[in-house]
């Protein structure tokens, strides 16, 4: 039972402190390429603002470029975590016996969680949104629904791949609770400060 406690307040206080990381590096590659279009580029908690387009032409697909590259940052980050699961050193993690190295290694990967959660929304919500995930399909003349239940599966399957290639089977039902619970504060305390 100690064994668990530890497990799940380690794993809790993880998700937690990945919710502000992830959400800044997500906005910190929005913020690189909105730079090399616009003059004006400013980085705010969860968005980024740009203005003065520095060229004469394409101002939409620069637009597109700064909209795409908030999740390309969120994927890039994934597969490095998941390259740094798939070699053969990594240990899985369980009740009993977890790293904070192995942890890390872990929520990297699991950033692509990030996407799972905003198309679950996006698909289930009907709604038009302000995210990178309901603009992208736009830009590209898809229809936004059929895009997200494509984005929806396959970054689930991919956080499913990662969740059985790192914890123990007798340990996942309460990672998921301690991602679940984690991740509900990180973004409460992230959204309400």
């Amino acid at each position: 039972m100690k064994d668990s406690l530890k497990f799940f307040y380690t794993l809790t206080i993880a998700f937690v402190l990945i919710v502000p990381v992830g959400t800044i590096l997500h906005e910190l590659g929005h913020y690189l390429v909105a730079n090399h279009y616009y003059n004006s580029v400013e980085l705010h908690k969860a968005s980024v603002t740009h203005f003065h387009y520095k060229f004469a032409n394409n101002e939409e697909l620069a637009s597109f470029l700064v909209t795409l590259a908030g999740p390309v940052s969120t994927l890039s980050i994934s597969v490095i975590g998941i390259i740094l699961i798939s070699r053969k050193s990594f240990e899985k993690i369980s009740t009993i016996s977890f790293s904070i190295k192995s942890i890390f290694k872990i929520l990297l990967a699991y950033f692509i969680s990030r996407e799972v959660l905003i198309a679950a929304n996006l698909i289930f919500t009907h709604g038009v949104s302000n995210s990178d995930e309901y603009k992208v399909p736009l830009f590209l003349g898809l229809d936004s629904q059929y895009f997200n239940i494509v984005l929806f599966i396959t970054t689930g399957a991919i956080c499913l791949y990662i969740l059985t290639k790192t914890v123990e089977r007798g340990s996942r039902v309460l990672f998921l609770i301690s991602e679940a619970i984690g991740c509900s504060i990180g973004y409460c305390s992230w959204v309400l400060t």
